[in-house]
């Protein structure tokens, strides 16, 4: 239940720089460019989310105040499966972000209640989640939550010389 100043809604058109600029604090390592293109592209009715050269079914939601000022926003996907998941389609929450005025107030929760509802009359039985190995704000986050962490792992790289 979203708390009484807050509605929880799917994201429109009239949403988009501030869903962007929402998207931009939850992602700084990504250009705003490629988070505005994404945006217009979910709101000219193209895919965000591929896997392979599938669409993924994507649904975006936001959080607005009385003030009708966006508060939160979360971005839910439909994938065909998700680590340690028994089933598939498996519910996955891609981007998950309040301001931090509005943190533990219950936006967030009101956010990721819509949108497991979402995936659950899409048939999913099951949500998944992801974060950065160290980002303690969005572990708490979701153990409130009551998602289990399953499993770390770490990426390796290494360059090889030209040949």
């Amino acid at each position: 239940m979203a708390p009484p100043d807050v509605t929880v809604r799917p994201v429109a058109p009239s949403d988009r720089d501030a869903w962007v600029e929402m998207r931009a604090q939850l992602w700084p390592d990504h250009s705003p460019e490629e988070l505005a293109r994404e945006v217009d592209s979910y709101l000219s009715g193209g895919a965000l989310w591929k896997y392979g050269s599938l669409s993924i079914p994507f649904h975006a939601l936001v959080a607005e105040d009385p003030a009708h000022r966006l508060v939160g926003f979360l971005e839910v996907s439909l994938r065909p499966f998700a680590d340690k998941c028994r089933t598939g389609p498996v519910g996955y929450l891609e981007g998950w972000f309040v301001v931090p005025a509005r943190r533990r107030q219950g936006v967030g929760r009101a956010l990721v209640t819509a949108g497991e509802a979402w995936a659950s009359a899409r048939g999913c039985v099951e949500m998944a989640s992801d974060a950065r190995v160290g980002n303690t704000v969005s572990a708490d986050s979701h153990g409130a939550l009551g998602y289990q962490e399953v499993e770390r792992l770490i990426h390796f790289r290494r360059g090889l010389p030209r040949r």
